[in-house]
């Protein structure tokens, strides 16, 4: 399981608007780098989705309070996968929690 502070470095590195999803809590969520911003969101089919919410940068999403209550710097122990397409060119990037 990657730190925060080893993703953040993958997703600065890549500046192809990299997309990070998540579960937390059974739920899907993702983090798209943009040049000088990032953004949140709850993933889903229309109607359970939550829409992109706009950071200035990867730090202050780590702190700020998002979708469904989510703090990253407190939940980040919570979450159960992790994987990018964009950050491993290889393969599938799936991070289990043992």
């Amino acid at each position: 399981m990657p730190t925060f502070e080893e993703l953040k470095r993958l997703i600065c590195e890549n500046k192809n608007e990299p997309e990070v999803w998540f579960i937390i809590n059974g739920k899907e969520y993702m983090i798209i780098g943009y040049e000088g911003k990032c953004s949140f969101q709850r993933c889903g089919a229309k109607g359970t989705g939550s829409g992109e919410f706009y950071y200035g940068s990867l730090d202050e999403l780590y702190t700020a309070e998002t979708v469904d209550g989510i703090i990253l710097k407190r939940d980040w122990d919570r979450i159960t996968e992790i994987y990018s397409y964009d950050l491993d060119v290889y393969t599938r990037s799936v991070l289990l929690r043992s």
